[in-house]
């Protein structure tokens, strides 16, 4: 039928509803046939609406499937008429010939065709980040779904998104826009968008079979990051679902038969890159016997060792003008800095500039604008000291050689010690090669390794994926929300350790996210749906419970980005001056509340010119000060989403200003923030010198001043830039606790023990030692030691033990309050207490007999006096108070309670066995009482008389003969 047929269709949907049952039937028939031009979206969707409109299984009123069929109407007419917009975008594709991708797009094409999943390998320059999205348009790709161009990095997706744009004749934000976290430019019909790799995932939340493309781009799959893995597990688990789906994965040439074998061996199409070959050179085979031990990795070392490579490049001429800058890779920022100093020492003639990720915008664009060739700016060789970041991020212009120290820091999660540790490591052969080939873009260059080639034989062929060595909690998050099942089952490249797995799970039983069944409990399902690391996301949420959201919100968004004070290398101090304005005392956390108000009052005094030199005069990054803005926005929106409103925070800076000035609001506010870093607290050691010398004590002293012990056996101390680092307090909370040379704490503050042990309840465990009764209290107490994970949070002297374990409290206190008597009654107890005074005289009156007789053999056993109390008292009778409570409701009840003369008695005595030792003695018409005491070797042992001091002259001796 002619399409025009199904629209009339599609118009009357409304009047249809009247029609009977057969007409209705054929007229959905007709409407199908269009559903193949519907946005991919929406078919499914609008086929099911369709369907329970015009084949309705009951009967239904006319008015609510009138509003139904009319909505209905609206939405497919939208849907059609999208369709028809994207189909009109139709630009004029050229393909530059001197891009090495372009003598591959027959295969390319072939490939496409056939398969649903392709691999695309070339090295950087190839032109395959550019031309695969103009090759998709071509073949009619991104009409009823988009084509998605990922992007490992927020600058990589808006640069890209601009280029193709511009060689397609598009403004940007039409034909092709971008997205990532933090800003969007498109529009609803176009065709092609470049994202990030973690704003694709985002998607999946509301959209999970990613119906909105109908091709997907995965561009520098070899970086192997934690969203790149995650993604292509997604993918790896959609492809079948989605049938029309196309998804092409380029890399650099690194193990790319990885990737086809993990998509059921998809073809793999390998693209030439544009780079000039690149010499490689050794330097133990260059200088020998000048070079330093290769294996000793010592700084002094490796700047000694640099300066060989640049005398020997220096010797050997210039190869091409255009490339003659020296691009040395060094493992971190500090490295930089000690081989920045040992060039300028060493009169070398050469222009010596940084290069790293948190370097300042200024001195990012003397690397970036060198100068036109020949100024006086370029009259020097130039030589960037960088880290990794420009082995495949940036490109440096101007480069012909590479010296590589084959170092990097790498930063690896330790599930034993739950840890993240950024440590310098040797990198792989592959990261080795990326390096090297930055020597070729410009000419024929050379490459210098200040390691042997022995070395570089030995290395791991590849760079471990980010997936195998960081914190797994927030994958496991998402595989949970998004109804993926575990982890441990999801299909991944590289399949994580268990240990890795179960410290993530870990992580999110310690925030609360899992329930006791393993399914994400009602916090778990909030965290998951917010765009950031589920720890940062528990803060968030807690504070929202404690009414600081406002503040915390601040904090967080902090957390979240890069930290906007900057510190260059030759103009430290002054940084910090400057940024010691902003110092709390108590708590670095705070810091951050004072800056965002200081940079608040600045965005609402000056004008966007004026304020960013004012930042940048105070080494505060613009950029990153804004991109803070930025994620403060986007996580009050985020909080919005899961029902949780946030002012927006408005004080006025005051330079003098605490910003939690009352106690309350600083508690509140750092127990929000121990909700997200549970374990991440920490207590000052004391050492122990009772046993060394003065001088040893003084050094200890000083030692463990900044030494603190956390959970699970961490050791850590304050990173020398905080500014409690001097302050040393005795407990302390951390945002991060990273292992470099040592285990350093950032970004701490203060707190106090008792929050820890109220906010971590789930956590914590308690231990109890020497339960006994305690006379004065009158129950039974123990020492209670509250502990997190080994750490000893509280101490406890006199816990009420019946709160722990009451059988064992009831007894302690029959053995110790009735047994050995010391239950002590106060007078109300006593007054109702019937069966204690008759009890106390009746085994007090056994005592007499024994010491009459010289003997402790008759008084009831103590076993046998515990048995008679314990079968007679109600098990809730434990301490003087519940026995008071008992006496007073059954007051009747105590009769079973009183021994009988027969029940004190351990054995039965003979009749006449006390007739020889009477109570008193009768003399001269005088009565004498006699006190009995079996006590061998005391002074009153044996039998006392006591008579008055003036009836002695009377006393006849012979009748006190008897008693010795």
């Amino acid at each position: 039928m002619p399409a025009e047929t199904a629209l009339k269709v599609i118009h009357s949907l409304p009047e249809l509803l009247g029609e009977s049952a057969a007409v209705r039937a054929k007229a959905h028939d007709d409407c199908r046939q269009l559903l193949d031009s519907l946005q991919l979206a929406d078919r499914a969707r609008l086929s099911r609406q369709l369907e329970k409109i015009l084949l309705p299984q009951k009967q239904t009123t006319i008015a609510p499937a009138q509003h139904q069929a009319e909505r209905l109407r609206a939405q497919l007419l939208a849907s059609l008429a999208l369709t028809e917009q994207r189909a009109a975008l139709v630009p004029q594709i050229n393909y530059p010939p001197e891009l090495p991708i372009t003598a591959a797009l027959d295969r390319l094409r072939e490939a496409l065709a056939k398969s649903q999943v392709v691999v695309v390998a070339g090295e950087t320059g190839s032109g395959k980040t550019t031309q695969l999205p103009k090759l998709c348009l071509e073949m009619g790709r991104g009409v009823f779904g988009r084509i998605g161009h990922t992007q490992p990095r927020r600058l990589a997706a808006r640069t890209v998104a601009a280029r193709l744009a511009e060689e397609l004749g598009s403004p940007l934000g039409e034909l092709v826009g971008y997205q990532h976290r933090f800003a969007e430019n498109l529009a609803a019909y176009s065709r092609v968008l470049v994202m990030t790799d973690g704003s694709l995932l985002a998607q999946l939340h509301s959209d999970r079979n990613l119906a909105q493309f109908d091709t997907l781009i995965i561009d520098e799959a070899h970086e192997r990051s934690l969203n790149i893995d995650f993604l292509l597990g997604v993918l790896n688990r959609l492809l079948p679902r989605r049938p029309e789906l196309k998804v092409i994965i380029t890399s650099a040439t690194i193990d790319v038969q990885r990737f086809a074998r993990f998509f059921d061996n998809a073809p793999c199409i390998s693209v030439e890159g544009r780079g000039f070959p690149v010499e490689m050179r050794y330097l133990p085979e260059l200088n020998a016997s000048d070079i330093r031990s290769e294996h000793d990795d010592s700084q002094a070392d490796i700047n000694h060792n640099l300066i060989l490579a640049l005398q020997h490049i220096q010797r050997g001429g210039d190869a091409s003008l255009q490339a003659r800058d020296v691009l040395v890779f060094l493992p971190g920022e500090r490295e930089i800095r000690d081989a920045s100093l040992s060039l300028r020492h060493g009169n070398l003639q050469l222009e010596v500039l940084p290069l790293y990720a948190r370097l300042p915008i200024a001195e990012q664009q003397r690397i970036f604008n060198p100068g036109p060739i020949g100024a006086a700016s370029a009259a020097r060789r130039r030589v960037v000291l960088a880290t990794n970041v420009a082995e495949t991020s940036l490109t440096v212009p101007g480069i012909g050689y590479v010296i590589d120290a084959g170092l990097a820091r790498i930063s690896r999660f330790s599930p034993r010690s739950k840890l993240q540790r950024l440590q310098t490591e040797p990198v792989s052969q592959a990261s080795a090669a990326q390096r090297a080939g930055r020597a070729g873009r410009l000419a024929p260059g050379l490459c210098i390794r200040l390691y042997s080639r022995e070395d570089f034989e030995a290395r791991a062929a590849y760079t471990d994926p980010e997936i195998m060595r960081t914190q797994l909690a927030s994958v496991i998050l998402q595989t949970r929300r998004l109804g993926l099942g575990d982890l441990a089952d999801f299909p991944l490249l590289e399949r994580p350790s268990e240990a890795q797995l179960k410290a993530g799970t870990n992580t999110l039983q310690e925030l609360g996210a899992l329930a006791a069944d393993g399914k994400l409990s009602a916090v778990g399902k909030q965290l998951a749906s917010m765009p950031l690391d589920p720890q940062l996301g528990r803060m968030l949420l807690a504070a929202s419970r404690g009414g600081c959201a406002e503040a915390v919100l601040v904090i967080v968004s902090a957390m979240a980005v890069q930290d906007p004070r900057e510190v260059p290398a030759d103009k430290r101090q002054a940084a910090r001056d400057m940024h010691r304005r902003f110092a709390q005392g108590h708590s670095d956390f705070l810091d951050w509340l004072l800056l965002w108000d200081y940079y608040a009052s600045l965005r609402a005094a000056l004008s966007q010119g004026k304020m960013r030199k004012r930042l940048q005069s105070e080494f505060l990054s613009p950029s990153r000060m804004r991109e803070w803005r930025d994620m403060h926005r986007q996580l009050r929106l985020a909080l919005q989403g899961v029902g949780v409103r946030v002012a927006a925070r408005d004080v006025a800076y005051d330079p003098q200003a605490n910003v939690a000035a009352d106690a309350k609001e600083y508690e509140t506010i750092h127990r929000a923030l121990l909700k997200g870093i549970p374990l991440q607290v920490g207590l000052r050691e004391q050492p122990d010198n009772s046993k060394q010398p003065a001088r040893d004590a003084r050094r200890n002293n000083k030692r463990a001043g900044s030494d603190y012990a956390g959970p699970r056996g961490l050791r850590f101390a304050l990173w020398p830039g905080s500014a409690l680092a001097k302050k040393k307090p005795r407990w302390v909370l951390a945002a991060e606790i990273v292992e470099t040379s040592r285990v350093f704490a950032r970004h701490v503050a203060r707190i106090e023990p008792a929050w820890v042990a109220a906010e971590l309840s789930h956590l914590t465990r308690f231990e109890y030692g020497e339960p006994r009764w305690h006379l004065r209290r009158g129950r039974v107490v123990a020492s209670r030691r509250t502990l997190l994970f080994g750490l000893t949070l509280l101490e406890q002297k006199n816990f009420p033990y019946d709160k722990v374990d009451e059988q064992r409290a009831r007894e302690i206190f029959i053995q110790s309050a009735l047994v050995e008597q010391q239950l002590a009654p106060d007078a109300k107890l006593l007054a109702v207490a019937t069966f204690w005074r008759n009890n106390l005289e009746l085994l007090a009156n056994v005592v007499e007999v024994e010491d009459k007789l010289r003997r402790r053999d008759l008084q009831i056993s103590d076993q046998a006096l515990f048995a008679f109390y314990a079968s007679r008292l109600p098990p809730n009778v434990f301490d003087r108070v519940s026995l008071l409570r008992w006496l007073q409701k059954n007051g009747d009840d105590q009769q079973s309670l009183r021994l009988a003369r027969g029940d004190v008695f351990a054995r039965q005595l003979p009749l006449d066995a006390l007739e020889q030792f009477p109570s008193q003695i009768d003399s001269g018409g005088q009565s004498y009482a006699l006190r009995y005491a079996f006590a061998p070797g005391a002074d009153n042992d044996g039998v006392t008389v006591r008579i008055p001091k003036a009836t002695v002259p009377r006393m006849p001796l012979p009748a006190l003969e008897w008693l010795v």
